[in-house]
């Protein structure tokens, strides 16, 4: 049982096999590399391994070889157990993770004002990274593991910390900050709106949105850049900071908040009686003139992305009389319709109705919704550098990141 702050168990759990036979085979490695490869963004080149999640064509994302769609009821402490300590975990268990996650919790004064002196008109995941900067400098151990858990159990007050810094609102009162008797997502609400303004509905819907967003296999682009940072030994807040920039692209993690405005510009245009006829032609419309379709497709995919899956069946259950959900749900049905006459794999991801869910949960602040995924996938995030660094190559670690490019006469 995880009862103190030792955290030297962390690297003798990360062995997943007996959770579930749904673990994939690493297949012929024997990878030929053509021209046709290169200046593709290394898309399908094998460079490592991840311990944490792996994505099918079918099932989509799976956690610590459970797929998604069958975790989506537990709670956020578990599935934070799961990916960080490699099991579902006794109730003791996770109990105890979550007492050392609260015991590291809290940020110093210092940290508070460094925060309460950024400018308000820089991007807020530019914040953000900034926010994880001051931690890094307020709380080095040198220790991935203790900086994993220390910047993991902080994640909650800083991010909403940085939101309401950003909105112009007023600090957190210290009564507030303090409360850490709540639970990990419950905390970050609060913290963010308010004790007053955190409705259950509210906190339901960031918790399903902070569940589905932990990890996404070791290849994705924050993933990546972040685990390439630290194969030089950067510190883990360094390389966390690195895979934020990283996440705040629009290609990347800020795909949720583009989802929202994409459902909200057809709305505004079609009306709220639009019909799906009228949806689909406005699609083709867009379709035609080259115009993203934000929220559908998905390289690895073949199917609707069973994150997104999730949140259309929240929303219909939760907000079936809300406009932008009716229209994010006629969007689900027609525009894969228009998109499969270019893409393999032409339906819904998560990105198209995650922001929807915030919004018809009374958070439509779209501009902060890349700080809610970041704060997310920082569990995956400080997992998987923990394990690149102290556990791959039987302890030696991933060495530094040195790919061939290949000259080119320009």
């Amino acid at each position: 049982m995880f009862t103190s702050v030792d955290v030297t168990t962390l690297s003798n759990r990360t062995n997943c096999s007996s959770l579930s036979p749904a673990i994939p085979s690493s297949g012929d490695l024997d990878v030929r590399i053509t021209a046709a490869m290169l200046d593709t963004g290394l898309r399908g080149v094998p460079v490592g391994t991840c311990t944490t999640s792996f994505i099918t064509p079918e099932q989509g994302l799976h956690y610590r070889g459970y797929p998604i769609a069958d975790l989506v009821n537990h709670t956020p402490e578990q599935l934070m157990h799961l990916v960080f300590m490699g099991s579902l975990g006794s109730p003791s268990e996770v109990d105890g993770f979550s007492q050392v996650l609260a015991n590291r919790a809290g940020l110093s004064a210092t940290v508070k004002m460094q925060i309460s002196n950024l400018p308000r008109h820089i991007h807020p995941m530019s914040a953000f990274a900034a926010a994880i900067r001051f931690c890094q400098w307020e709380y080095p151990t040198g220790d991935y593991h203790k900086d994993a858990l220390n910047l993991l159990a902080k994640a909650p007050e800083l991010a909403a910390t940085v939101i309401r810094r950003h909105k112009g609102c007023e600090p957190l009162s210290n009564a507030e900050a303090e409360n850490r008797s709540m639970g990990y997502v419950e905390r970050f609400c609060e913290l963010l709106v308010g004790s007053e303004a955190c409705t259950t509905q509210f906190v339901e819907a960031v918790k399903i949105f902070h569940k589905l967003h932990y990890d996404h296999g070791g290849g994705n682009l924050s993933m990546f850049v972040a685990k390439a940072v630290a194969s030089g030994h950067s510190d883990l807040y360094g390389s966390v900071i690195a895979g934020m920039e990283a996440l705040a692209g629009p290609l990347h993690g800020r795909a949720n908040q583009e989802g929202l405005t994409f459902v909200q510009d057809i709305l505004e245009k079609l009306g709220a009686a639009a019909t799906p006829k009228q949806v689909r032609e406005e699609v083709q419309r867009r379709f035609d003139n080259k115009e993203k379709i934000v929220g559908f497709g998905h390289a690895v995919l073949r199917c609707e992305d069973p994150r997104a899956s999730i949140l259309y069946d929240y929303a219909a259950n939760h907000f079936p009389e809300n406009p932008l959900v009716k229209m994010a749900l006629m969007l689900r049905t027609e525009a894969p319709k228009v998109v499969c006459k270019k893409a393999s794999n032409p339906y819904a991801n998560v990105d198209a109705i995650s922001g929807t869910v915030l919004a018809a949960a009374g958070f439509s602040h779209a501009e902060y919704f890349t700080i809610l995924f970041g704060l997310s996938r920082l569990v995956g995030m400080t997992r998987q550098i923990v394990y690149e660094r102290c556990e791959a190559r039987d302890g030696k670690g991933v060495p530094i990141y040195r790919p061939k490019y290949v000259y080119k006469e320009g």
